[in-house]
């Protein structure tokens, strides 16, 4: 790391990776700090992302860092109804997200880019057109500067403020805990399995993401709740979860936050561009912003390259990756957010009602031909092409409103 090097990305998880491998691959000087001592520690994340996602990106992810292919889900109401929405093909990959994270490191580094690993950024500020950085690490604090700052370093974003942008709404983040299950009872690799019940996941759901050889990855999300004591109370007492998961050995309990309320506002200033979960840029329905945040960091890489060729960093030219990013992902961003809203306001009699006109509509049907379960609202808008699964929907829709 030189101490004037143009460019520089805050976090060594996913987002800061491809956003680096993107510049790097451009011949451009990138330096990575992560403030951890290892790349994909410690890890948080289900890693289940959508193949047609990745290869979007241009991902062809080793097969030792697939650990199962999915090609459906089972959806449990909270009085136990059963929706099955199946693919017949695989459309999503359970990774192992420590080795995809390490990696996308290791592609960057392949193409030039430098990575400090224990080294924390403390602080950012604005000085005659450049970044100073004060970069906190084993051997103490200093000071250096570059042109451009790719902020990836994950939620809560420390360094927002003093750029003028803001958070995410804490209002719309949810509690979450993601833990490992060794044991797993009568469960189908092939299919992940969501549970819907206020007794469990108020504002959320809880998953079984199945791994291979009986073994998973679990979790819930909740609103103003504990999730551990949740996550316990949901293995112990869920009907039909507890079944699969009596015999278990729970490992490495994790509480973490879920954002669900789309991108902030502003995701730009000058000399800065803010990607992944600093950003928000998180599906709101799911909470999962891999390959959406990874977009995103491709967008800005694209743009952090033009900034250096023109030598411009200025807000008035980075603005320039908010309205490329809205226009691939903003439709996406904005029916989810009115998906997970209207979910929100659903009480468990309301939800129950949900599951059974799904069952009479047979709307699953048409579902389950959309394979992108990342462009979730392209997808829908898309069905509306066909009469038959228009008509379907309309009165799916029709009937959740008046549920």
């Amino acid at each position: 790391m030189h101490k004037n090097d143009p460019i520089v990305v805050i976090g060594g998880g996913p987002c800061g990776s491809f956003a680096a491998l993107s510049i790097a691959r451009q011949n451009i000087p990138v330096t990575v700090f992560e403030e951890h001592n290892r790349i994909g520690y410690p890890c948080h994340c289900t890693g289940h992302v959508g193949i047609k996602g990745l290869h979007r990106l241009g991902l062809d992810v080793p097969d030792d860092i697939i650990v199962n292919r999915i090609r459906g889900a089972r959806f449990y109401s909270p009085s136990c109804k059963e929706l099955v929405l199946d693919h017949g093909s695989s459309v999503t990959y359970v990774i192992d997200r420590s080795r995809f994270d390490d990696w996308l490191a290791d592609q960057a580094k392949q193409h030039g880019a430098t990575y400090v690993l224990n080294s924390r950024v403390e602080s950012m500020t604005s000085e005659t057109g450049r970044r100073k950085l004060v970069v906190e690490d084993k051997d103490g604090s200093r000071q250096l500067s570059c042109d451009l700052v790719v902020d990836a370093e994950g939620y809560p974003p420390k360094l927002l403020r003093s750029a003028g942008l803001r958070r995410a709404d804490p209002s719309q983040i949810v509690n979450g805990v993601t833990a490992d299950a060794e044991n797993l009872s009568n469960a189908d690799e092939e299919f992940v399995e969501l549970f819907f019940s206020e007794n469990y996941s108020s504002g959320f759901f809880a998953w079984i993401v199945p791994k291979k050889h009986g073994s998973a990855r679990i979790g819930l999300g909740a609103r103003g709740r504990d999730p551990i004591s949740l996550l316990r109370q949901f293995i112990d007492r869920h009907p039909i979860a507890s079944e699969r998961l009596k015999n278990c050995r729970i490992l490495n309990p994790i509480a973490h936050p879920i954002l669900v309320g789309g991108p902030t506002s502003k995701t730009f200033a000058n000399g800065l561009l803010e990607v992944g979960d600093a950003a928000s840029q998180v599906k709101p329905t799911t909470g999962g912003g891999i390959i959406t945040g990874m977009i995103c960091s491709q967008i800005a890489a694209e743009v952090a390259c033009e900034a250096w060729r023109k030598a411009d960093f200025t807000a008035r030219f980075l603005s320039r990756y908010q309205s490329k990013w809205k226009k691939i992902l903003g439709k996406d961003f904005l029916v989810m957010h009115k998906i997970r809203t209207r979910l929100d306001r659903m009480s468990d009699d309301r939800m129950n009602g949900l599951f059974e006109l799904a069952l009479k509509t047979k709307v699953m049907n048409d579902i389950q031909i959309l394979d992108d379960i990342d462009l979730q609202g392209s997808g829908l808008i898309g069905l509306t092409k066909n009469p038959i699964s228009l008509m379907n929907l309309i009165r799916f829709v029709f009937g959740a409103l008046t549920t």
